[in-house]
């Protein structure tokens, strides 16, 4: 195994100054939010607000944060720790 395998899939500024500029690739992405239980609703919190501040520098939004319910909240809401809504997100 290569030791910088895990460097594959890491975006290049390229990739990124690609994204940014007109007529070229337009990607989006959807992405679940799982806060989960304990500290997981004040990770993913912190963690967002760092995320869509380093996305504000693109011109378009193609990121769309879905919020999923899992654990204690998902039981209460579903009555299933992992509801199938979660899973198809």
């Amino acid at each position: 195994m290569r030791e910088d395998h895990h460097e594959e899939n890491i975006p290049t500024s390229s990739f990124f100054d690609r994204i940014k500029t007109k007529g070229a690739i337009h990607m989006s992405y959807r992405i679940g939010i799982l806060k989960g239980d304990g500290i997981g609703p004040e990770i993913v919190d912190s963690s967002m607000r760092i995320l869509k501040t380093a996305l504000s520098q693109f011109n378009e939004p193609f990121v769309e944060f879905v919020k999923c319910p899992i654990g204690a909240e998902a039981i209460h809401s579903h009555e299933d720790p992992v509801p199938a809504s979660t899973l198809l997100t």
